[in-house]
């Protein structure tokens, strides 16, 4: 028993560095901001050009991107964060926070035209769903009442599908098909997973009569 007490000692500390190296990371990580409101591309390979994309959407204001070199630190913290909440709906809801952190850098990615990345980005918020559903699925058999995560759950699914609506009516025709592919993808994601809950929560009512 002290073995394992030491060893688990001994592993979380590169965790807590990690931690640290991820706050001093986003507290630098800054996107620099054009005049009138463009968001300058940082990723450009060109010095003294600047990729501009002329989009009006009230997007979060995320430090880290999948286009960034320090993005795994990044999903590593949410992992090292998601071992330590042991309460089933409350690891739904974490749960959902990160595949609502995905939707969200993929539609930012647009934003910066990093195109190539968004697939990878669905990838990761599908990944994200299952594990819900799996945690969804551990919560229905123990007859746990999941009203409020379904209501967070459609919240999700219609401010993302407001937002790809207002980026799919600014981007050139070319992102269009590319956006209506990531609203495909998260709706249908969102949808299975509303699905998932209201079975859960028809069992409930149907234990209680």
């Amino acid at each position: 028993m002290k073995k394992a007490t030491l060893i688990f000692i001994l592993l979380l500390f590169p965790m807590i560095a990690l931690a640290q190296s991820m706050v001093e990371i986003e507290n630098s990580d800054i996107t620099p901001v054009m005049e009138d409101g463009y968001i300058a591309n940082v990723n450009s390979p060109e010095t003294n050009e600047t990729t501009i994309v002329d989009i009006d959407v009230n997007l979060p204001d995320i430090k880290l991107l999948p286009s960034s070199p320090f993005y795994f630190l990044k999903r590593s913290w949410e992992e090292v964060k998601g071992w330590f909440i042991f309460n089933t709906n409350k690891k739904i809801k974490y749960g959902i926070n990160l595949a609502n952190k995905r939707l969200e850098e993929t539609e930012t990615l647009i934003q910066n035209k990093k195109t190539d990345l968004i697939n990878g980005s669905l990838d990761r918020f599908n990944q994200q769903m299952e594990e819900v559903n799996s945690n969804i699925t551990k919560a229905k058999n123990k007859s746990r009442d999941l009203t409020e995560i379904y209501n967070l759950v459609q919240q999700n699914k219609e401010r993302h599908e407001a937002v790809l609506n207002q980026l799919q009516a600014q981007v050139p025709d070319n992102l269009k098909e590319v956006i209506s592919n990531i609203k495909d993808v998260s709706q249908t994601g969102f949808q299975i997973t509303k699905e998932k809950i209201q079975e859960g929560m028809d069992i409930l009512e149907n234990n209680l009569q």
